[in-house]
C-alpha cells in the first residue's frame, strides 16, 4: 500500500482539515465537545482508515475529534472504565443524550441530532453486516431492543 502523500504537501491539507471541521460543525464526533470559535475544545482531524493502511485524505475518511478523543483513538486507556479501547461507541454519547434532551439549547440539540443521524446512516449498516456474518445471535438481540413494537 502506498503512503504517498505528495498531494497534500502543497498546503491543501490545511484546507481539507478546515473543510472537515466546518462539515462537522466544529464538534468532536465522539464526545460532542465544541471547539474553534464556538467552544473551548481543541479540534483535530482524524483519519478513519490510517494512511498507512491505505486510507486517503478525502473528507469521507476524515472526522473531527477533540484532542482528548483523538488521543484515545491512538492510545486507548485500558484503566478507565469508560474508555473505548477498540474504536466502538454507542449511537449517542452521554453529552449528545443531554443535548437531544434539550439541556443545552436548540442549536446543540440540532447538532447532536445531525451527528446521530449521520452515524445511523453511515455506520450502523456496516455494524449490522458484520453482526449478520459473524454473530447473528447478537444481531437478534440488537433487533429485539431496537425494533420492540411496544417501545414509545
Amino acid at each position: 500500500m502506498s503512503t504517498d502523500r505528495s498531494d497534500i504537501t502543497d498546503g491543501s491539507w490545511r484546507w481539507r482539515r478546515r473543510e472537515v471541521i466546518i462539515r462537522d460543525e466544529y464538534t468532536c464526533q465522539d464526545c460532542g465537545e465544541v471547539g474553534a470559535h464556538k467552544g473551548d475544545a481543541t479540534l483535530e482531524v482524524h483519519h478513519k482508515t490510517p494512511v498507512s493502511e491505505g486510507g486517503t485524505d478525502t473528507p469521507e475518511n476524515l472526522v473531527t475529534l477533540c484532542d482528548e478523543c483523538h488521543n484515545k483513538r491512538h492510545k486507548p486507556s485500558r484503566t478507565s472504565a469508560n474508555s473505548d479501547t477498540n474504536g466502538t461507541r454507542a449511537v449517542l454519547t452521554e453529552t449528545e443524550r443531554e443535548q437531544i434532551a434539550g439541556e443545552h439549547g436548540d442549536d446543540r440539540k440540532y447538532q447532536a441530532t445531525s451527528r446521530a443521524r449521520r452515524r445511523i446512516q453511515e455506520e450502523l449498516p456496516r455494524d449490522v453486516e458484520i453482526l449478520k456474518e459473524h454473530n447473528p445471535d447478537l444481531l437478534d438481540e440488537l433487533r429485539e431492543v431496537v425494533c420492540d413494537e411496544e417501545a414509545d
